[in-house]
């Protein structure tokens, strides 16, 4: 072969994986600009605990706002804790965003699909 069908073939298939990495970065963006902003923060606060994504939902009703945190956790571990701390994570970061916010629900469930235990986190009180 000749040097020219070479260095026709290295550009096309280094322009072939840079297009593959242009395409996976562009559906991570679009992925994250449908998730909740608060859905970073607590992924990294229930850390390797978890199985799979967290997703936040937002139910509107009258006056009432209501986030509802869907998370999947290891089998055997405790979950009230970790949905007080993911439910904290929501609610201080609507806080910080100055966001109105009425209740914050959390369901965890184990990731063997067993039954999900949903669990109503207070808000943080404020001490002055």
């Amino acid at each position: 072969m000749s040097k020219s069908v070479l260095t026709l073939l290295v550009i096309g298939i280094v322009g072939a994986i840079l297009l593959s990495l242009v395409m996976r970065h562009l559906v991570e963006v679009a992925t994250e600009t449908d998730r909740s902003p608060y859905t970073a923060a607590v992924e990294s606060r229930l850390g390797s605990r978890r199985v799979g994504r967290v997703s936040i939902e937002e139910q509107v009703e009258a006056d009432h706002v209501r986030l509802t945190v869907r998370a999947t956790v290891l089998v055997g571990l405790n979950k009230r804790p970790l949905a007080e701390s993911a439910g904290q994570e929501v609610w201080l970061g609507a806080m910080r965003k100055g966001a109105r916010l009425d209740e914050v629900v959390v369901v965890m469930s184990d990731d063997d699909h067993g039954k999900a235990e949903t669990f109503v986190v207070a808000a943080p009180t404020t001490r002055r």
